[in-house]
């Protein structure tokens, strides 16, 4: 302890180069701000970027609790409508397989859609490496309860109008690339 007390009565009345730098700092911020002739406009400059940054923050708040509502929204709707296994009526059950086939393969008109009750079947040309990651994705769309895969897979585009054109898609468009692993 003895030690300590004298560390410390060294150490009274000495600033260090730290202090000095601080006060150092502090005397221009004064300076800078009271001068008689340009002080007035820095403080107003300075007051209002503090207004702008706080107002930018509060906005930015704003945003994302909102953004956060409409997610909970979201993903209570989808629990709901996977725990009421909702009727979705065979026309909108069709369009909404359809509008996913295009996030899903690269020739998304070569196949043909039919919805019935809830089950849907798929039919015409697709590349190979394509098929599993579409039925997934077409399962995955809500109101889909089966799927009948009558798709015809192949390796190359050759022999195959409808192929023609765009390779097979690396992976589906607006997913992690995790999601669109082939099985």
């Amino acid at each position: 302890m003895a030690w300590a007390r004298g560390r410390s009565r060294r150490r009274r009345g000495k600033v260090g180069i730290g202090g000095a730098l601080a006060g150092l700092a502090a005397g221009a911020g004064l300076v800078y701000f009271l001068d008689p002739g340009r002080g007035p406009d820095r403080r107003s400059r300075a007051i209002a970027r503090t207004r702008r940054a706080a107002h930018g923050a509060e906005r930015t708040a704003e945003a994302r609790a909102r953004d956060l509502g409409h997610r909970a929204k979201g993903a209570a709707h989808e629990a709901r409508a996977r725990v009421a296994r909702e009727r979705v009526p065979d026309e909108i059950l069709a369009e909404r397989v359809r509008a996913r086939l295009g996030h899903l393969i690269a020739h998304p008109r070569a196949v043909e859609v039919a919805a019935r009750e809830g089950e849907v079947e798929l039919t015409g040309p697709v590349f190979r490496v394509e098929r599993a990651r579409l039925l997934r994705g077409v399962r995955a769309v809500p109101g889909v309860r089966a799927v009948h895969d009558r798709l015809r897979p192949h390796g190359r585009a050759e022999g195959v109008p409808e192929l023609q054109g765009r390779g097979p898609l690396e992976r589906a468009r607006g997913l992690p690339a995790r999601a669109t692993t082939l099985a």
